[in-house]
């Protein structure tokens, strides 16, 4: 993190000096976000920037952040933080097996919402339910996040979940593999990011995605086929730490007016970028020729069910374990769900499928010669609940108005430093 305190004081006397406000002059204080995926996805183009506005309005200018790639792979970025190289990440908790517990009882299917309420959802139940265990040793944790229910992405045609037996499938861990395993899939553990390459070079025939993925990850290139399960196979769980040694070193009233927007509220905020992330994929697919939606039957619907029955009792069992009731966290998810959801999970089959019925195979998005009213509909939804997205340009710097400040956006990492590797992380993906 770098600070300023210097020139703090000059800083804000010359910004009133010109007629601005001191939330308009530079910051006192400029984090370092270590983040990875693709520079346009919309984890970076749009759930990082309004996370800095949050920081940036919670402490009127005095703090805020700047995005950088490269520093690490994703399985190294927890790591990165807890040794400081950078002051803030997202990471995928399965990309950590044996470090986390709790996660998994989020990343099981049924949770019927959309992603914003149920990443609310998640920090309420792990403040309740899941903060004594510290499970997030050595680092601040300031929100947490699933994204959007995960469905098959595969280079050839998939119609029943028997086709899944002896299929090499990528997957991040956690739920997934769990549901993989109860399949007969072989799989295999990558990150996201490399899903397209493994399916490109035949190590994968497919891989366990978000809907969001197809587009982020250019999947419709290599994986034509969506296998849809209503629902979702899975999603996958997301934390968002925060270096504490950065978070000390700032001035105590900066401290608590980051906690007023920390948690819940960043939580909440990240998660709805999923569902807008979703809405993008599911264009994507639609407007890539070739590309199609394979929904299961009724019949593998109810299958898939009394299988994730199975899963779930796995997961409940060894939570129990830590000395955690997953019943009655599980039982305060479905509450607050109730209490606060404001729109249905956007993937549900109903949503996107028009006039077909349930079961039946949607139409090679080549083939459609006019558009589904039904899919146009979904389109014109807004399903982010909470705050408004930001509308930002193509390469996601954002000017501020009128006053010519710096354009914040994604920061290219030095492309000669050499990837942090970290303590526990695997391969270089």
């Amino acid at each position: 993190m770098t600070t300023r305190p210097i020139f703090a004081a000059a800083a804000a006397a010359i910004a009133l000096g010109l007629g601005l406000s001191p939330a308009m002059a530079e910051p006192e204080h400029m984090l370092t976000i270590s983040s990875w995926g693709p520079p346009t996805s919309d984890i970076n183009q749009s759930m990082w920037p309004q996370i800095i506005e949050m920081i940036e309005g919670a402490t009127d200018g005095q703090v805020s952040a700047q995005i950088k790639y490269g520093l690490a792979p994703p399985p190294a970025q927890y790591d990165l933080i807890q040794d400081g190289i950078a002051d803030m990440t997202w990471t995928v908790h399965a990309y950590n097996p044996g470090r986390f517990i709790t996660p998994k009882l989020l990343e099981l299917p049924g949770y019927d919402t959309d992603t914003g309420t149920l990443s609310a959802a998640y920090w309420t139940v792990y403040d309740k339910h899941f903060a004594q265990l510290d499970e997030h040793k050595g680092v601040k944790l300031i929100g947490l996040m699933v994204h959007g229910p995960g469905q098959l992405a595969s280079a050839t045609e998939v119609t029943s979940l028997d086709d899944f037996a002896g299929m090499k499938i990528r997957t991040g861990g956690g739920v997934a593999a769990d549901v993989l395993d109860k399949l007969g899939s072989s799989r295999i553990q990558l990150p996201a990011p490399s899903s397209y390459e493994a399916i490109a070079s035949n190590t994968a025939d497919a891989t366990l995605m978000t809907i969001e993925g197809r587009k982020s990850y250019k999947l419709v290139e290599v994986a034509p086929y969506m296998y849809e399960m209503p629902g979702g196979f899975y999603r996958t769980s997301f934390a968002i730490v925060m270096n504490p040694e950065a978070y000390d070193s700032l001035p105590a009233d900066l401290q608590a007016k980051l906690d007023t927007v920390f948690g819940e509220q960043v939580s909440r905020v990240a998660g709805a970028v999923w569902d807008e992330a979703d809405k993008k994929g599911l264009q994507a697919t639609h407007d890539t020729p070739g590309n199609k939606i394979i929904t299961a039957t009724p019949e593998d619907q109810a299958k898939f069910r009394e299988m994730s029955k199975e899963v779930q009792a796995a997961v409940f069992e060894n939570i129990a374990k830590s000395g955690v009731d997953p019943a009655a966290a599980q039982a305060d998810i479905f509450e607050y769900i109730s209490s606060h959801c404001s729109a249905h999970d956007p993937t549900k089959a109903d949503t996107h499928r028009g006039p077909r019925g349930r079961g039946e195979r949607a139409e090679s998005a080549g083939d459609a010669g006019a558009s589904d009213p039904h899919d146009d509909d979904l389109l014109r939804r807004d399903l982010a609940v909470g705050l408004q997205r930001a509308h930002r340009g193509v390469d996601g710097a954002e000017p501020h108005p009128a006053d010519g400040r710096r354009l914040r956006g994604p920061a290219v990492g030095d492309a000669a430093q050499r990837p942090y590797r970290g303590r526990s992380a695997g391969p270089v993906p």
